[in-house]
């Protein structure tokens, strides 16, 4: 992965000219009512959480299948392409790997923009440290970061990994529910790069939150445009005091 100096940030749902050339772009079709499912999709994804936590680790095994126990800590953000298959449909997942360093956490807020869904990573084995860090970066997202007609806030899910290093015991299991009930992830898995452990399952559970987050969203701007025309074409009709008393 290829550090990235410059981000010029770019609508990352529908694939338009104005994207990057060496993604491939989506024929039209007249079928404008195609479920967000059907369509190629390019999906914005954001990997997040504290320095250390193995966040680019997850991206290298996922996307090259590979592993190394060394590993240089990211400066500002690199990102990975993925292309997978899901609900019918093909995506381009644009997985963002942005560094955990406190001190540049305010320099970095612009590559949130037009995420679609966040992966934000904890350190089993140092659960205590990072997980408040998690929290933290779940409300700088969701402070941040608004979708649709009603704002809604993107998806994220909660990673634990190092779990073969670490296994969670029924406290941090408890601990870890409660978390995500009371600051809204998705939901949460225990990972490990390391091991191969939910690291596949962790980014096709991201997508598959994201594609039915698209689709409410899809839904309720269809129906605020529906409700548009229908009080247009209400308000073309004459009135009977309107008419020509003649």
């Amino acid at each position: 992965m290829c550090f990235l100096c410059v981000v010029v940030p770019y609508p990352s749902w529908k694939t338009e000219k104005r994207q990057m050339s060496s993604i491939r772009r989506t024929p039209k079709t007249e079928n404008t009512a195609k479920s967000s499912c059907d369509r190629d999709l390019i999906l914005k994804i954001l990997m997040i959480g504290g320095p250390g936590c193995g966040k680019t680790s997850l991206i290298r095994r996922y996307v090259h299948d590979a592993f190394h126990s060394t590993m240089r800590a990211t400066v500002g953000v690199d990102f990975a392409l993925k292309q997978v298959h899901r609900c019918g449909g093909s995506q381009t997942l644009q997985l963002w790997d942005v560094a955990g360093q406190e001190k540049g956490a305010n320099a970095i807020r612009v590559y949130f923009q037009a995420a679609a869904g966040a992966m934000i990573v904890c350190d089993a084995t140092r659960l205590d440290e990072t997980l408040p860090l998690a929290i933290l970066w779940k409300r700088d997202i969701d402070s941040k970061v608004f979708v649709g007609p009603k704002e809604e806030r993107i998806p994220c899910i909660l990673l634990v990994n190092k779990c073969d290093v670490e296994p969670l015991t029924q406290s941090h299991k408890e601990l870890l529910d409660t978390t995500c009930h009371e600051h809204h992830f998705c939901g949460w898995l225990a990972t490990s790069a390391k091991a191969n452990t939910n690291v596949a399952e962790a980014f096709e559970m991201i997508t598959d939150h994201v594609l039915a987050f698209i689709k409410r969203i899809d839904d309720l701007i269809t129906k605020s445009l529906n409700r548009k025309s229908v009080t247009l074409n209400e308000l073309d009709k004459p009135t009977p005091e309107s008419r020509c008393p003649c």
